[in-house]
């Protein structure tokens, strides 16, 4: 009823209002009406002139005492401040549909809820594809040929995700989940759609779009130890934890060239910016490619410290047709190898599982 009113006195016709005003103003003015239509001599301007007094004597008979004439009065002229606030000044506030956007939800560290802060939830809305492999993680524990199942899966749901992609609507990806599952879920979806890059803080219980600041820390190269004449290397790229040189002995960097990468500030919220981690995976790819063109590196062996949403949008930008195969190392501080498992990332699922 409301919209309904306001929509009558922005755009409804003032015909009935107009005549209603005038024979308002023809009743209060008495007889000075009558005194102006005795003195025209048009019979048509008289005519008119009749007619209002003729209205105004209706008006008389219907309100016949004076101040009803006059609340009268002040209710057309509260409606015409009204048509001239809403027709001039009020600018009615349309609510936009809240912007969609189709989550690839990952986990398999441990449970999270799937949300954006209480602000953006007022304009954005997700819909969620849950690819959940907590339980089969807790199942495996330390039987790793397991992997290949849970890699399997992860791969088949992905592809089915991947055929609900279009040109219009819009995607992103979040996730709790073992740092080989983020890279090849990123591998797997490609760079042929751009994603929503999403983070969620280490102390609160939502995540938030990154922000477009082109202000935050530098990666650099840390260590770089180009053996001649060996085809592997070694690269290890912290933003979250330092990546230390003994963590990496499991991976006999002895026989192979290390390249170590590391932010200029460390910690779990480091990256927090869509141009900074597009910055950092530039620049760690674009040093890597050219060690490999300059080494002819066959085999890279991957460990990585940093966030998800950085993790994830480095598998993007990883091809099997420009980059050697590349084995991504899981880290687990209580297991004294650190690194005990990996994926070999380009591989098909049932080939892809590397045990150290």
């Amino acid at each position: 009823m409301k919209k309904g009113l306001i929509k009558w006195i922005k755009t409804g016709k003032l015909r009935y209002l107009i005549i209603s005003t005038i024979t308002m103003i023809v009743v209060l003015s008495g007889s000075s009406i009558g005194r102006m239509s005795e003195k025209v001599q048009t019979k048509k301007i008289k005519d008119a002139f009749q007619t209002y007094q003729d209205l105004s004597n209706i008006v008389k008979i219907i309100l016949p005492y004076s101040y009803m004439r006059w609340v009268v009065s002040a209710i057309i002229i509260f409606i015409w401040i009204l048509i001239i606030y809403f027709r001039l000044f009020y600018e009615e506030t349309i609510q936009k549909p809240k912007e969609i956007i189709h989550i690839l939800a990952h986990s398999s560290l441990g449970k999270t809820q799937f949300k954006l802060n209480e602000e953006a939830s007022k304009t954005v809305q997700l819909t969620l594809e849950d690819l959940d492999l907590i339980e089969d993680v807790k199942v495996m524990k330390e039987n790793y040929s397991m992997l290949q199942y849970i890699v399997t899966k992860q791969d088949s749901f992905i592809e089915k995700f991947k055929d609900k992609i279009n040109n219009t609507d819009k995607y992103g990806y979040m996730g709790i989940s073992h740092t080989p599952f983020i890279l090849r879920a990123g591998y797997k979806i490609g760079d042929e759609t751009k994603f929503v890059m999403i983070h969620k803080k280490r102390n609160v219980d939502y995540y938030e779009k990154l922000n477009n600041c082109e202000t935050y820390p530098p990666i650099e190269i840390e260590r770089k130890n180009l053996k001649e004449n060996c085809t592997e290397l070694i690269v290890a790229i912290s933003t979250t934890f330092p990546i230390e040189d003994n963590q990496l002995n499991i991976l006999q960097p002895e026989n192979k060239s290390v390249l170590k990468f590391k932010s200029e500030k460390l910690g779990f919220d480091v990256i927090t910016s869509e141009k900074q981690v597009e910055d950092y995976v530039s620049n760690i790819l674009g040093v890597i490619r050219q060690i490999r063109g300059d080494k002819g590196i066959t085999k890279i062996h991957m460990v990585i410290s940093s966030s998800v949403v950085f993790t994830f949008a480095l598998g993007q930008a990883l091809s099997s047709n420009y980059d050697p195969e590349i084995i991504i190392y899981n880290f687990d501080i209580n297991n004294p190898k650190k690194y005990p498992w990996g994926i070999s990332l380009f591989k098909d699922s049932m080939n892809c599982v590397v045990v150290n």
